[in-house]
């Protein structure tokens, strides 16, 4: 359309005039990109700081899946992404978001080595562990680039060197694969594992090519640590990369430093509560209250933050100051019989799945136990408390 070219060629007065004789704003072309995108790819940062202001949909998304932050981040835009997190229209979740392949505004910018933005995003809230489709993370990612840069930034946000994508590769395995000689020493220097297997049965060696430094590097390091073992010096073996398999947004991995006993199977890991007998559950729409609100859920109007007497989320997803630890109240989120958006709602935290990274590990004297890979802010979602439903009799 006319909003098309004049955001790809930045006339930003074409723009106003085609605005003001009743131009729709988020007129899509055929692959769904709206002119606010193409302003975004094309660098034309007046027009895009322009249409938002004007209204523009930041929350469109390509036939990819790809929002706005999506392709200003895979452009290295970092101007863009300025405007379009500033707007004050969106989210905590929107910087997060992910598009069909499961990728992050941070992911693309990791892969693409635009190191100002990545910057920009991990400081406005941009989660590294956020797993794609085939669970790489940013890491992962940044090895691929092998931005030596990347790497440490997002290892120093609590991003996992023990993280497995779903060929069992971690960013060592990456890191040497594409024969980045510097990202393999600085995931080296940081404690990655020389010993960890694929799923093809190789180790971050067997990916390198022969007689590279990478490979020389990887040699040398494997040498060190098998000298530790003659000298009875344990290390921690992964076992699992998730034992939720799947199952979780963020892989939850299992760890053996103790002894040689081999992953626990004993049990069965379940996301959602579940029932082993008839009980009556009423699980009908109809049976849920609801809210009609059609902004973020502001508590004073909110049907559902009413029932809570108050929203007890901050902006972040985390419990206010005021929340009573020692008698807590009931918590009522909003729910799918809503009229408020999913995304954009301030009364949706739990349901919006774990975000916290946790490991299975060996204790020396109390079996097993899971800890925190990062340190967890007071009032920050964990996990839900899920199991069995069983009858009041079976109790």
């Amino acid at each position: 359309t006319g909003m098309h070219v004049a955001a790809a060629y930045g006339s930003l007065e074409a723009m106003h005039v085609l605005v003001l004789a009743g131009a729709t704003v988020d007129m899509t072309d055929t692959q769904l990109m709206t002119p606010l995108m193409i302003a975004i790819t094309k660098d034309q940062n007046s027009v895009v700081h322009y249409l938002i202001q004007a209204g523009a949909s930041l929350m469109a998304k390509t036939q990819d899946g790809m929002t706005c932050l999506h392709l200003a981040a895979k452009c290295g835009n970092l101007i863009a992404c300025q405007h379009i997190l500033d707007s004050g229209r969106l989210t905590r979740h929107a910087v997060n978001m992910q598009d069909e392949g499961g990728w992050t505004p941070l992911v693309w910018a990791s892969e693409n080595r635009f190191i100002s933005v990545v910057k920009f995003l991990l400081d406005r809230g941009g989660n590294p562990q956020l797993c794609d489709v085939e669970q790489n993370t940013a890491l992962h990612w940044a090895a691929f680039s092998g931005s030596t840069h990347i790497c440490s930034m997002v290892l120093d946000r609590g991003c996992s060197l023990r993280s497995m994508n779903a060929h069992g590769d971690t960013p060592l395995h990456i890191a040497a694969r594409q024969n980045h000689i510097d990202a393999v020493v600085l995931l080296l220097a940081r404690g990655a594992r020389l010993d960890v297997l694929n799923t093809k049965g190789q180790t971050p060696i067997d990916c390198a090519l022969p007689d590279s430094d990478v490979y020389l590097q990887l040699s040398l390091n494997n040498n060190l640590i098998e000298m530790m073992h003659q000298n009875n010096i344990r290390t921690e073996k992964i076992l699992s990369s998730d034992i939720a398999a799947g199952k979780e947004e963020v892989p939850i991995p299992c760890v053996n430093g103790i002894d040689d006993e081999n992953l626990p199977k004993d049990y069965l890991y379940i996301a959602e509560n579940c029932e082993a007998s008839n009980v009556i559950i009423d699980r009908t729409i109809t049976s849920l209250k609801w809210c009609e609100c059609e902004d973020v859920c502001n508590a004073d109007h909110c049907g559902c933050g009413q029932l809570n007497f108050q929203c007890w989320y901050d902006p972040d997803g985390r419990l206010l100051p005021e929340f009573n630890y020692a008698d807590p109240p009931m918590i009522f989120e909003c729910n799918r019989a809503c009229r408020c958006n999913k995304l954009s709602c301030n009364n949706r935290v739990v349901q919006h799945g774990i975000s916290a990274h946790m490991q299975l590990f060996k204790t020396a004297e109390k079996g097993w136990g899971v800890r925190a890979l990062k340190t967890i802010q007071k009032g920050s979602y964990v996990c839900e408390y899920v199991g069995e439903i069983i009858t009041d009799l079976e109790a």
